[in-house]
Formats: structure tokens, sequence, C-alpha cells
């Protein structure tokens, strides 16, 4: 079985922004001080991204959600 490379490509992306939120939460986490609420932000970007990594290597398509049209306007005072 041949691999399709544009959809390794695009898994290994969301890996990779996954892998950086990791990074990111560890950070948060040992610094002085921990900030426990970045880290635990950065924990859900990264399973959010790997999940995203799954569904497209299973041909899953998932709804973009930061599409402007889809925010509401006018959200900030």
């Amino acid at each position: 079985m041949q691999l399709d490379p544009e959809k390794t490509r695009l898994t290994r992306q969301w890996l990779a922004k996954a892998e950086r939120d990791l990074l990111a939460a560890e950070r948060a986490l040992n610094g002085s001080p921990p900030l426990r609420d970045v880290a635990a932000f950065h924990w859900q970007q990264a399973a959010e991204k790997a999940l995203k990594a799954f569904l497209t290597w299973h041909d899953r398509p998932f709804r973009k959600t930061h599409v402007k049209s889809r925010l509401p306007e006018n959200t900030w005072p």
C-alpha cells in the first residue's frame, strides 16, 4: 500500500503543532511561578490538534472553527 504524500504531510503538520503545544504546556508548568491555567490551555490545544491529525489520517472531515464569518461580531466592549 502506497501512502498519500499530501495526507502524510498534513497529518505530520498537525502532530508537529500538537507537539509544540505540549512543549508550551511543559514550559508554562515548570516556570516560576507555574502557570497552570496556561499549561491546561496548551494541553487542550495539543489534544485537539492530535485529534485533527487522526481525523486527517483517516479521511474524516472536520469543520474549521475559527472562520471569521462564524465568529460573533462586536464581542469586545
